[in-house]
């Protein structure tokens, strides 16, 4: 059939007996070859054949998980920084593996790609791109510049659910991104998870404010109590005169 041959169906019913061995060496020959137009010169010589076989000669669902496979494969020789492994190794590396292989070496486009194709979950992906993009920053930017990288990476970020805010803020504190990290940590659902972190930048106005949301008297006298622990008495005072439940 690859070879244009009219009566090339007539020669394949020929060899109807061994059809499900010759497609299975097809499709092993595929993933041992290096270059693209022989695997889709193999892949579909065996796709022309199976078609000729029943389910219960052959497994169709390997046709596909070999070319999903190859697919991967291809992307992860030819892309920058690429991995040249052969089908086996890969075979041997579990699809968490592989993208945490990828993250580690920064390429978040391919694990990212890799993610979707495989219906795995990104989030991760986005998160650790976010970490290197603030991690990488120069230092000494001014507040200014730091929003304006900080939108750049949110305009990311918003297009997944489930980002832990809490730990990219984190983040950002320890890279001295301070600015940054505010923005993350206002993204923070979780009020009780911002608390503690408001608490440890001492911006006890902020702490108060969302320990009254809370509506647990616990909360606000735990964050009372870390101020009159912090502060000086008239700091203290000037502070928390200025709220009337802290009072």
């Amino acid at each position: 059939m690859e070879e244009k041959i009219p009566n090339c169906d007539e020669d394949i019913r020929k060899i109807r007996h061994s059809l499900p061995e010759a497609v299975e060496k097809l499709l092993n020959s595929a993933t041992s070859q290096w270059e693209i137009p022989c695997q889709l010169y193999l892949l579909k010589a065996a796709q022309h054949g199976k078609t000729f076989l029943t389910k219960n000669e052959f497994n169709f669902n390997k046709f596909v998980s070999v070319a999903r496979d190859l697919r991967i494969l291809n992307n992860l020789r030819s892309y920058d920084n690429p991995r040249l492994i052969t089908y086996t190794q890969y075979q041997e590396m579990q699809p968490k593996a592989l993208i945490n292989a990828l993250i580690k070496t920064q390429n978040f486009y391919l694990a990212n790609e890799i993610s979707v194709y495989l219906n795995m979950k990104v989030r991760k992906v986005y998160q650790k791109w976010a970490v290197a993009k603030v991690k990488n920053l120069p230092n000494g930017l001014s507040q200014a510049e730091e929003v304006d990288y900080y939108n750049d990476i949110q305009k990311k970020l918003s297009e997944i659910s489930g980002i832990s805010y809490i730990k990219l803020a984190k983040k950002a504190f320890k890279f001295r991104k301070e600015e940054i990290g505010i923005k993350f940590l206002e993204n923070e659902k979780s009020i009780l998870t911002k608390i503690p972190q408001y608490i440890e930048l001492k911006r006890w106005d902020k702490a108060l404010e969302l320990s009254f949301e809370t509506y647990d008297s616990n909360v606000i006298y735990t964050v009372v109590d870390k101020i009159m622990t912090e502060e000086s008495v008239d700091t203290f005072k000037s502070i928390v005169s200025k709220y009337k439940k802290a009072e």
